[in-house]
């Protein structure tokens, strides 16, 4: 019973102290952690104000951007589309003119191709002339033969 009787008088001795010299200490304790609270709650609330204006304000600004980009988008588009129309244009008057320049080279081929068959023509039928006239000419033939061209030459270079 002495210790229950010890223990109480030092309990009431420890919350007298507690009491007397502790009660100061843990009011300003209390009352600065109160102003603390209440000065970041308040603080908190601004910047919970301005980040919904900032939010506000961003979601405008990706509004504004958004249809900016699509008007963009929209002269790209348009700008594509005339680039497209008159690369077609160019691309056909290109074909039309290289049409023309092929017409003109296949007519100059054809026509060197006639040439060329005309003389290859003219070469074997003189050659094709010459062997039938070395069978059938003899030689008094022959001779009569050159003096009618000499005769010939002259006569065209007299004139």
């Amino acid at each position: 019973m002495v210790v229950v009787i010890a223990s109480i008088l030092n309990f009431a001795v420890v919350v007298f102290i507690l009491w007397k010299f502790g009660k100061k200490p843990t009011v300003q304790m209390f009352s600065n952690r109160r102003q603390s609270i209440a000065q970041a709650v308040s603080e908190a609330e601004k910047l919970a104000e301005e980040a919904t204006t900032a939010l506000k304000h961003s979601r405008q600004d990706c509004e504004s951007m958004a249809e900016r980009a699509r008007r963009h988008f929209e002269e790209v588009k348009e700008g594509l589309e005339t680039y497209r129309l008159k690369a077609r244009e160019a691309a056909k008057a290109q074909a039309k003119r290289i049409e023309e320049e092929a017409k003109k080279i296949a007519q100059g081929e054809l026509l060197k191709a006639k040439q060329l068959l005309r003389r290859e023509m003219v070469d074997k039928s003189i050659a094709l002339v010459s062997q039938h006239l070395k069978k059938s000419l003899n030689d008094e033939d022959k001779r009569n033969l050159v003096r009618g061209v000499l005769e010939g030459v002259r006569d065209a270079q007299a004139r």
